[in-house]
């Protein structure tokens, strides 16, 4: 890292990917420098010698963007279909996590993950692009099928858990409320889009009406939209977008609150109601 004093610190650089390596760092994730590293000027040592800059930490550089089809039986099953693009900090995560592990575990991986998020799957599967595709986004494709579970009636209500990772935000907002340890929050995404369409068996359609409810402060932007496509379909569009990738101790209460009320508006049911 250069100043017009002295250089101050050693990182790597990979010019084939043009990618920076912060080995001092115990805390960014494979392939990525940790955010004080960011958007410095370096200079590349060698026979010619160059000035450049280090890529920056803007939050619309890091986020994910994901699509899923889920379709629910009489029996309460779910059978879905999704695909999930991810760059920036996201997709080093993922490509850091399912390296250590044989992609014959992919499987077991995934029903962790949605374990986490309250959906316990009967059957998983677990494609990826290559990993070592540094320049285009990382992209997981999944099929997953949930055991049998309470039968749909006039009364039953689908509890959403699709969208933004709610296991990560519980823990989020856990860290954030804790009274004795006060240190930065680093979000790992700086945006995220979330789109599910949910499709009912015959029979069967959504007692719901369309809304687009948002919450907003300095911490940044929470929107779900809900539209009725047909009786039996069902789309919703969760939308996050933050200010910053790192939140200090004083910005904890505006980004506790988004980060709840977001949770809030998620987990909300939708009724279903029988149609025959």
């Amino acid at each position: 890292m250069a100043s017009l004093q002295q250089i101050n610190h050693v990182i790597v650089h990979v010019p084939a990917y043009h990618l920076y390596l912060d080995a001092t760092s115990g805390y960014a994730p494979a392939g990525t420098i940790p955010l004080p590293d960011a958007n410095h000027p370096v200079i590349f040592v060698g026979a010619h010698s160059e000035t450049a800059r280090t890529p920056g930490d803007a939050p619309e550089a890091s986020g994910m963007t994901g699509m899923e089809t889920v379709s629910i039986a009489k029996d309460g099953s779910l059978k879905a279909q999704e695909t999930l693009h991810l760059t920036g900090y996201e997709a080093w995560f993922w490509k850091d996590l399912l390296a250590r592990i044989p992609m014959s575990e992919y499987g077991a991986v995934l029903h962790h993950v949605m374990a986490q998020s309250g959906l316990m799957t009967q059957s998983v599967h677990l494609k990826t692009s290559p990993t070592h595709t540094l320049s285009d986004p990382f992209t997981l494709q999944s099929t997953w099928k949930t055991a049998p579970g309470v039968p749909l009636t006039a009364a039953s209500r689908i509890h959403l858990h699709y969208g933004l990772n709610t296991a990560s935000l519980r823990n989020l907002t856990a860290r954030l409320t804790s009274t004795t340890v006060r240190y930065p929050v680093f979000m790992p995404y700086g945006h995220a889009q979330w789109n599910s369409t949910l499709d009912l068996p015959k029979g069967y359609s959504w007692d719901v009406k369309d809304a687009d409810p948002q919450v907003k402060n300095s911490a940044g932007v929470f929107d779900e939209k809900i539209h009725l496509l047909a009786p039996d379909k069902l789309e919703v569009t969760s939308s996050m977008r933050l200010a910053h990738m790192v939140y200090s101790p004083e910005a904890y209460p505006d980004l506790y609150k988004l980060v709840s009320e977001a949770m809030a508006l998620e987990q909300e049911g939708f009724a279903v109601k029988a149609t025959s």
